[in-house]
């Protein structure tokens, strides 16, 4: 059901918008034909409800007064003047208002949604993706690999000593040196590569079908840009970097952040600011 929402959400506004009033029409012929002893107003709900969250309020509103239109007009062949026009008017009315409501109501739903995955997708201070993000990206990039046989790599990004930035010069500092870190990352990989900042001072960035070559090659380029981008910002820290090309891809995503750890416990170890690269698999 999740994949069909998301499938029409890709439509076009105006391919949903004709579809609706097609359905809408065919309501209607089936509002006349069964008469007045079967209200169809919630079958109405259908095509008003799929308007409004896949194409936004107003075309979910338009919608509303077009099936309360055809409503109506069913009505009124039905009832061939047994009752007062102003009576199927009034039920028009209601009809058009209750289903407008809905619309509304469902297109300030999709709003929130939206906000929501924003602020859950999204690392606040820096604007790249955040853990959550990162975790189902990969796991998306992992069975692909799995099914078509291409590499993968991984590259972990740590600022060296961070917690010394905040302790001599302050928490907006390091907010600074961490804007200024994920938009230097951002700048220097690919637009299908994916950055996200895993903790802290944390960074990683993955690359779909990055072989051994293109992946050190991305990694050696990253620390370059890094350090030439704190040198004009005026903060004296070095980088060290894990980056991990698995040939044939990790049985799941904690395996593959797991390689990526233990080699930048040995970066660590080996002094900082350097650049660690491994193969697995």
């Amino acid at each position: 059901m999740k994949a069909t929402v998301r499938y029409l959400e890709r439509l076009s506004r105006s391919f949903l918008l004709g579809w609706s009033l097609v359905l809408v029409l065919c309501l209607g012929v089936v509002d006349y034909l069964t008469g007045p002893d079967l209200p169809l107003t919630l079958l109405y709900l259908l095509p008003v409800g799929l308007v409004a969250w896949c194409a936004g309020r107003d075309f979910g509103v338009f919608t509303a007064v077009g099936s309360a239109v055809v409503s109506l007009l069913a009505d009124l062949l039905v009832d061939a003047g047994a009752s007062h026009p102003l009576l199927h008017c009034w039920n028009a009315l209601t009809h058009a208002a209750v289903l407008a409501g809905v619309a509304i109501l469902l297109s300030v739903l999709r709003g929130a949604r939206e906000r929501e995955e924003q602020l859950t997708g999204k690392d606040l201070l820096t604007g790249v993706d955040n853990r959550v993000a990162f975790l189902e990206h990969a796991g998306r990039e992992i069975d692909l690999a799995r099914r078509y046989g291409h590499p993968l790599t991984i590259i972990c990004v740590d600022v060296d000593d961070f917690r010394g930035v905040n302790d001599r010069l302050g928490r907006h500092a390091g907010d600074v040196l961490l804007r200024r870190t994920a938009e230097t990352i951002r700048g220097h990989v690919r637009e299908s590569d994916t950055v996200a900042r895993l903790g802290a001072d944390e960074f990683a960035v993955l690359l779909p079908k990055a072989g051994y070559g293109p992946a050190k090659a991305t990694a050696h380029r990253l620390r370059e840009n890094l350090l030439r981008a704190m040198r004009t910002t005026g903060h004296a820290v070095t980088f060290s970097l894990a980056a991990v090309t698995f040939a044939s891809p990790p049985l799941s995503v904690d395996e593959m952040l797991g390689q990526a750890d233990d080699l930048m416990g040995s970066a660590k170890n080996s002094g900082k600011d350097t650049v660690m690269h491994a193969v697995w698999g």
